[in-house]
């Protein structure tokens, strides 16, 4: 026999957090697929800013002018909108980049650091929402070297 909720728990009104809302779960499936295209832009910026000061500082403010309409949404939970996460993960590649010129466990120290501050924030995403951008900034990292080997062997022949 299933368990039927009450009425009042079954109607879904445009702002539901209930998992019976189906409106809800739509939102949160396009939302948990966002987040991974979102990462993905953020590395491709990263690599072809003429700036990273300026693309980490207008992050930031977009990330404190959003804020206050999550907190008009979630009240204060405790938690902050997906911006400063990925302001945190702008920040995190900049020192990452210096940081691996010079040694790699540097760089994986600092990932983590700034990975455990993610989770300590509250950020949206937490740890891994900074782990998810690193990841996506050496894929592309590496395979920008592998084109241009490739490169290099096709104008030999």
């Amino acid at each position: 026999m299933l368990y039927r909720l009450p009425e009042s728990e079954r109607v879904c009104s445009g702002i539901c957090n209930r998992p019976c809302c189906s409106l809800y779960e739509t939102m949160r499936c396009i939302g948990r697929i966002a987040f991974p295209v979102f990462a993905f832009l953020i590395a491709e910026g990263f690599i072809h800013t003429r700036s990273r000061y300026r693309y980490f500082f207008t992050l930031l403010g977009f990330a404190v002018i959003s804020e206050i309409p999550w907190y008009m949404l979630n009240g204060a939970d405790g938690t902050h909108n997906v911006m400063f996460t990925l302001a945190l993960g702008v920040a995190t590649l900049m020192v990452l980049e210096n940081l691996l010129q010079r040694s790699m466990v540097l760089g994986f120290l600092w990932t983590l650091g700034m990975a455990g501050l993610a989770s300590w924030l509250g950020v949206d995403y937490e740890w891994r929402g900074i782990i998810v951008i690193v990841i996506f900034l050496m894929d592309m990292v590496t395979l920008s070297q592998i084109v241009e080997v490739c490169n290099f062997f096709a104008h030999l022949l």
